[in-house]
């Protein structure tokens, strides 16, 4: 399966993560802003896996930390992670699957 790079989440529980699709779009201010994608095609869920990692984009020191794609380097729990992004478009993470379509990886995306 292949993964999702903007995924706006919307509900995650200990199995399984549901998000709208979004797309990145220039903005005036603050770079850019996540739009979602309209329509019931672009609503998904997916289980995740048991050895899942989650990645936020700024340290506990408040430091930002994030890898050459602009997505969260700093590895925190899934409980944290389900915290910071949430209802937070702005954070829309990056989603990698397995191959038996469960969540592996999620990074939040970085946004000043």
């Amino acid at each position: 399966m292949a993964s999702v790079d903007v995924a706006i989440i919307t509900a995650m529980s200990d199995n399984t993560v549901t998000w709208v699709d979004g797309e990145i779009i220039s903005a005036e201010v603050n770079d850019d802003t996540i739009r979602r994608l309209p329509g019931s095609e672009h609503i998904h869920t997916a289980p995740i896996a048991g050895n899942a990692t989650f990645f936020l984009a700024i340290e506990h020191s408040g430091a930002p930390s994030v890898d050459n794609e602009g997505l969260g380097a700093a590895p925190v729990d899934q409980a944290e992670f389900a915290n910071q992004v949430v209802g937070n478009d702005l954070n829309a993470p990056k989603i990698v699957f397995d191959d038996q379509g469960r969540v592996i990886k999620m990074s939040a995306r970085y946004h000043p």
